[in-house]
């Protein structure tokens, strides 16, 4: 009986460590495919390869930590912030940013706001990387509180907080997990694929699967839903305040910046017509036109307090050619935009033209003022007429587009 369960015990040990030796090897196994397929682009230890690992999936987590970890490698002389409107309208590697020896990186993490974008810049400068250039996409929905939010005071944002790149249990976790396993394989699958959902080794989001949504469903599809559903936010918003948290924050940004001598090109979106008659149906436009006024007071004042400050605001917004670019027909599979995915994103090519312009020497720069004004408080009045002239020539060619956003307004407020 004794030497029974002498056997019994060994018998148990030898399954346990080989149990042990087991998930160990399996544990091995994931993070070496990790390291070595690197879906993330953060390790760069085994060699990039066409078919293999050269196309890279959008994470779906650790975007932020993830994205400054590259930019930390690269070391680019220009970066790019903003939601993802950036992200997805403006390539780095585009014709603007790639002449000379520039190199630049798109920063922008969808669903963020302002404060994430001051948090990036202050890491990389505590960290020691200062950039020449930095590009900023501003949301005014982020600045609009709803109603009935409790108001917040004007953040001051401490240079020295810590940032979440710092905090080491996202780097064990992108490495040590069965998400990051999926990520890997998923990478190898990709490599196959026409239009993948991907991000490229600078940040830029090329959003590819749109096309096949657009092959499959039609523009008009997506400009519908994203229609329906950009309403259904703008009605939680109506009749609520400008945040003075978040301009608390944009002007920390800007003085940030000044203080490193960078100099700094803020970017009013380029909202589809569709978005703008949403604001106006919604009654969100009277809000709209404050904050670009509250904006560019607010820079102007810097550069009174600091006039050698390098920083500029355009505004794009308005109802311009691009702007008021017609949607295509219901069930019109074949006809594709030109400037747009749908009314709050805009395609690289438009991104394109406004870096371009804004990135122009000033004497260089075009005097139609039709898209991207370079916004000051001296030129408030004109820009408001300008605006109101395009609406005009826009809906007098495309009326429907005005009558559909009350429609789908009016609906939803039923609801």
């Amino acid at each position: 009986m004794r030497n029974q369960r002498v056997v019994e015990t060994a018998d148990s040990q030898r399954y346990l460590w080989a149990l042990a030796a087991t998930i160990f090897a399996s544990i091995l196994c994931v993070v070496t495919l990790v390291i070595m397929i690197d879906p993330y682009g953060i390790y760069q230890i085994a060699p990039t390869r066409a078919g293999l690992n050269l196309v890279k999936p959008n994470p779906s987590r650790y975007q932020n930590e993830i994205k400054l970890t590259q930019v930390v490698a690269l070391k680019p002389s220009v970066l790019i912030f903003g939601n993802s409107r950036a992200e997805i309208g403006f390539d780095p590697e585009g014709p603007s940013l790639s002449k000379g020896n520039t190199m630049a990186y798109n920063l922008a993490i969808p669903g963020t706001s302002i404060a994430t974008a001051y948090g990036q810049l202050a890491y990389l400068l505590r960290i020691g990387h200062q950039p020449k250039l930095i590009v900023i996409g501003l949301e005014f929905l982020d600045f609009v509180d709803p109603p009935g939010a409790t108001p917040v005071a004007t953040v001051v944002p401490n240079l020295s907080q810590r940032h979440p790149i710092e905090k080491r249990f996202w780097q064990f976790d992108s490495l040590f997990s069965f998400t990051s396993f999926k990520d890997a394989l998923r990478t190898v699958q990709i490599q196959r694929e026409e239009s993948p959902e991907t991000i490229t080794s600078r940040g830029f989001n090329p959003l590819k699967q749109y096309r096949l949504h657009a092959r499959a469903e039609g523009y008009h599809a997506l400009f519908t839903h994203k229609a329906r559903e950009n309403a259904t936010t703008y009605l939680r918003k109506t009749g609520g305040s400008l945040s003075a948290a978040d301009f608390g924050y944009l002007n920390a940004m800007i003085e940030l910046a000044k203080r490193s001598d960078i100099q700094t090109k803020i970017v009013i979106y380029p909202y589809h017509a569709q978005i703008l008659t949403l604001f106006e149906a919604t009654g969100l436009w009277p809000l709209f036109d404050n904050w670009k006024q509250r904006v560019s007071h607010d820079i102007f004042a810097l550069k009174q307090r600091s006039p050698k400050a390098r920083v500029e605001l355009f505004d794009f917004s308005g109802y311009s050619t691009y702007a008021c670019e017609r949607i295509p027909d219901k069930g019109d599979r074949k006809t594709e935009t030109r400037w747009y995915w749908e009314g709050g994103h805009f395609k690289k090519e438009l991104g394109e033209v406004i870096l371009e312009r804004i990135l122009a020497e000033p004497s260089a720069r075009s005097e139609d003022l039709e898209f991207g004004v370079k916004l000051d408080p001296g030129n408030w009045q004109t820009n408001q007429r300008r605006t109101a002239a395009e609406r005009a020539r826009c809906l007098q060619t495309y009326p429907s587009l005005s009558d559909e956003s009350a429609k789908l307004v009016a609906s939803l407020r039923k609801r």
